[in-house]
């Protein structure tokens, strides 16, 4: 992470970030919070920002399988590819049948050239979820292969 990342994050969810919830209801919130907040840094393309509200969020709730997707397609996002790969590792070990984490070992796979591991990953994924549209565009033949 970035110094300018972590500065901004520290200075901007500081309360978040240093919170120090006991009771279970508390990690929840502040779970949730983390979460919000990280959404709403990737969209606004804080990717450094994102990363470390996932991060924190994670240390809390490290059994939240949507939260590890979120940290690897940021970490996609970023090109930090085997740490991408990692987090959707993650993800489909806590739930190994949620379609989109499986769809991002698939994105981090391709992005680490490891085309055969990709592949099984994203028909995994369409097998999931036959009805996802992104997921059958990366498995339908490019006009290039007809």
């Amino acid at each position: 992470m970035s110094e300018l990342g972590d500065s901004y994050a520290f200075n901007a969810h500081g309360d978040v970030l240093n919170a120090a919830p006991s009771e279970p209801e508390e990690v929840a919130r502040l779970v949730e919070e983390l979460k919000s907040r990280g959404n709403a840094a990737f969209k606004a393309n804080q990717l450094p920002v994102a990363d470390t509200l996932y991060s924190k969020a994670i240390e809390h709730d490290p059994t939240s399988h949507a939260i590890y997707g979120n940290r690897s397609m940021t970490r996609l996002s970023m090109g930090n590819f085997d740490d991408a790969l990692e987090d959707a590792d993650s993800a489909v070990r806590v739930c190994e049948t949620w379609a989109k984490g499986h769809f991002r070992r698939a994105k981090a796979l391709s992005a680490l050239d490891r085309y055969d591991k990709a592949l099984v990953a994203i028909r995994r994924a369409v097998e999931l979820n036959p009805q996802d549209k992104t997921c059958l565009l990366y498995t339908s033949p490019s006009p290039r292969d007809s």
